[in-house]
């Protein structure tokens, strides 16, 4: 038995007899005419996951203190939502006040400047200079200002690269000295932040061992400090660090073993999008085509537990792409065990559901998958005008959505099948015509091999 599983088990033991009472202790506590400060106050006994929800209420309504929590546990999707204009956030501009190096003023310019992310760039024109000066006129102490700052001049007009290539250098240090002094649910936030930082994909001159050293560390607090969600979420990045392609040192063993423990911490707090995306690169690590001690069936089998995890969240786009990648994992010439029926299956599966969510581009390119399984040259159970019919269908929905060179590989697959479908002179016009316009999709799209691929199939045709 893990150390998760015993912890979820004692858990469920002590939710039965103690929630009830604390439940009802909160209850009396959140009577009406609690004060903002006492809901704050309040929030801090509360466990991390309920902490997070009464510090935003208490802040919508003006907590200072509560406002600087959030910004310190990285609520940065939770501070865009609070309104920096109404009334009890506008009283911070006057206040004195100062928290852990951060003027009332500051805290109010943070809320505003990841508000303003959010909005018409239009609109809010001048709040990002307010915001940004509000930030910056006392002199920045505090790392997640700094961070918040960064941001707002990467992704708010006008943008300055430089400026906020400034802001970031050292910052990756600044968060670990910060940790050193701060609780437990703050230190991983921290730790999390400076680990994103030193990520090489994120980052140039970045390093992989460091990163997934500080998400580990970042982990470690997060579990002590009772925040399973949290946990989860710096152990699949800590995983995500050791994948061989993302760091040639890496090692496919240890990152799978990591996205298997996050996928069982995640399970176990009720996070169903960590839960997905955990066992998606975990099922990715086990493939025996990137690890040569994988196993295509187990490959398979996480690809299914994040489908249904993704579907259970409602992200049906993420869901089709796991369904897909199962179907991968049980092609028979990938996986001598598998199957095409079930692959093919799955296929259909997961152009629905990606479909349905309004990925059209991704429903193309599961159907083309379809249509390439379906053909008979490696099939039996295939029908060439089957495969002919899924291509075209995958092509218009590759086009629609907005995927030249998606569609450009339809197209190609889909004049392929027809050929083989029949030899009549419309099918082999036909052919050419959808070999011309793929072409020209490909080129278009930079693709100088693919195009180069279609072409010879067009002379092909031309000499035949």
């Amino acid at each position: 038995m893990t150390r998760w599983t015993k912890i979820r088990r004692t858990l469920a033991r002590v939710a039965l007899t103690v929630l009830p009472v604390f439940a009802a202790a909160v209850s009396v506590l959140a009577q009406d005419g609690e004060s903002p400060s006492m809901a704050y106050q309040r929030a801090l006994t509360l466990a991390p996951a309920e902490q997070r929800k009464v510090l935003a209420e208490a802040a919508a309504r003006g907590c200072l203190e509560a406002a600087a929590r959030m910004i310190e546990l990285g609520m940065a999707e939770e501070l865009a939502q609070l309104d920096p204009q109404s009334a009890p956030l506008m009283a911070w501009t006057r206040s004195d006040a100062s928290i852990d190096g951060m003027t009332a003023a500051q805290v109010h310019g943070d809320v505003l400047a990841l508000w303003t992310l959010e909005q018409s760039p239009a609109s809010v024109a001048d709040l990002v200079l307010k915001a940004r000066k509000s930030l910056e006129q006392d002199g920045i102490s505090n790392p997640f200002l700094a961070l918040d700052l960064a941001r707002s001049y990467e992704g708010s007009e006008p943008k300055d690269a430089a400026r906020a290539r400034a802001l970031r250098q050292d910052l990756a240090r600044s968060f670990e000295a910060f940790a050193e002094h701060a609780d437990l649910l703050v230190r991983g936030a921290c730790l999390r932040n400076a680990a994103d930082l030193l990520r090489p994909d994120q980052h140039p001159g970045g390093d992989w061992n460091r990163a997934a050293a500080l998400y580990a560390r970042s982990a470690r607090a997060h579990e002590d400090a009772g925040d399973p969600a949290s946990a989860g979420v710096s152990l699949y990045f800590q995983g995500w660090c050791l994948e061989p392609d993302h760091d040639p040192a890496g090692n496919w063993t240890e990152a799978a073993n990591l996205f298997a423990r996050s996928a069982e911490v995640c399970e176990c707090a009720g996070e169903g999008i960590w839960l997905g995306r955990s066992l998606h690169r975990l099922g990715w690590c086990l493939q025996p085509n990137h690890n040569p001690q994988g196993d295509w069936m187990q490959a398979a089998r996480s690809f299914e537990r994040a489908a249904h995890a993704y579907e259970t969240s409602g992200d049906l786009s993420a869901c089709g792409t796991s369904l897909f990648q199962q179907a991968w994992c049980l092609q028979p010439v990938n996986n001598p065990a598998g199957d095409w029926s079930q692959a093919v299956a799955l296929l259909g599966r997961s152009a629905d559901v990606r479909e349905r969510a309004g990925d059209l581009a991704g429903a193309g390119k599961s159907l083309s998958e379809q249509a390439w399984c379906l053909q008979p040259g490696r099939n039996e159970a295939g029908d060439w005008s089957r495969a002919v019919a899924l291509a075209a269908r995958a092509a218009a929905l590759r086009r629609a959505g907005n995927d030249p060179a998606g569609c450009g590989d339809s197209l190609y697959l889909q004049a392929t099948c027809l050929l083989h479908a029949g030899e009549d002179r419309s099918q082999v016009e036909a052919a050419r015509s959808l070999l011309v316009e793929a072409k020209d999709l490909l080129l278009q799209s930079g693709d100088t091999a693919g195009a180069a691929r279609v072409e010879t199939c067009i002379r092909w045709i031309d000499d035949g």
